[in-house]
C-alpha cells in the first residue's frame, strides 16, 4: 500500500554559521515533532569541521508516511457515517423527522471531516486522493437524504390520493340512495 509520495528526502544545506555538536543534536526534535504523521527514517548530517567548529551544514531529512493516522482520524470516521446514513433505509416510512435529522448529522460531519482534512494537509493547487474520497462520501450520504426526501413526498402523494377516492366513494354513495 505504499504510494510513490509516501517517502520522500528533503535537503537542507545551511552554509553559514558556526555549528557545536551541542547545535547538532537539535536535529533529533524535528524528528519528534514529526512522529505523529510522518516517520522520520533518517537523518544524515553531514559537515566541515574548521577549527573545532562546524562551518557548513548539509542534512537530508527522509520522510516515510504514516497511513494509520489517516485511517484513524479520516477513512475509519467516513466509513461510520456513511453507514449511519443508510441506516435511514431500514426505519418505517413514517418516521421522515428522525430520517431527515439523521440526513443532516451526517452530511454535517462528513463536511466537518472535508474541512478538518483541508486544514491539517499541507495547501496545494489539486485534488489529494482524500478529497475526492470525502468527496463520493459525500455523495453517498447527499444521496441517501435526497432519497429519504422523495419517500416521504411519494408518500404524502399516496395517502392524499387515497383520501380522494374515499371522499369520491362516499359522495356516489350519497348520489344513489
Amino acid at each position: 500500500m505504499n504510494h510513490s509520495k509516501d517517502q520522500q528526502g528533503n535537503i537542507i544545506v545551511i552554509l553559514i554559521g558556526i555549528y557545536t555538536k551541542r547545535t547538532l543534536q537539535k536535529s533529533q526534535l524535528v524528528k519528534k515533532k514529526c512522529e505523529n504523521r510522518f516517520l522520520v527514517q533518517q537523518i544524515t548530517i553531514l559537515y566541515f569541521l574548521v577549527s573545532g567548529n562546524y562551518k557548513n551544514l548539509i542534512v537530508t531529512f527522509t520522510f516515510h508516511r504514516r497511513m494509520g493516522f489517516y485511517f484513524i482520524q479520516f477513512y475509519i470516521p467516513c466509513i461510520v457515517m456513511v453507514s449511519l446514513s443508510w441506516i435511514s433505509f431500514w426505519m418505517d416510512r413514517y418516521y421522515i423527522g428522525e430520517r431527515l435529522s439523521l440526513g443532516v448529522t451526517t452530511i454535517l460531519t462528513i463536511v466537518f471531516l472535508l474541512g478538518s482534512s483541508n486544514s491539517t494537509m499541507p495547501r496545494v493547487s489539486y485534488a489529494k486522493a482524500i478529497d475526492w474520497y470525502l468527496l463520493g462520501s459525500f455523495i453517498f450520504v447527499f444521496s441517501t437524504l435526497v432519497t429519504d426526501l422523495l419517500v416521504y413526498r411519494f408518500r404524502s402523494k399516496e395517502e392524499s390520493r387515497k383520501k380522494e377516492q374515499e371522499e369520491d366513494g362516499k359522495e356516489k354513495k350519497v348520489t344513489k340512495y
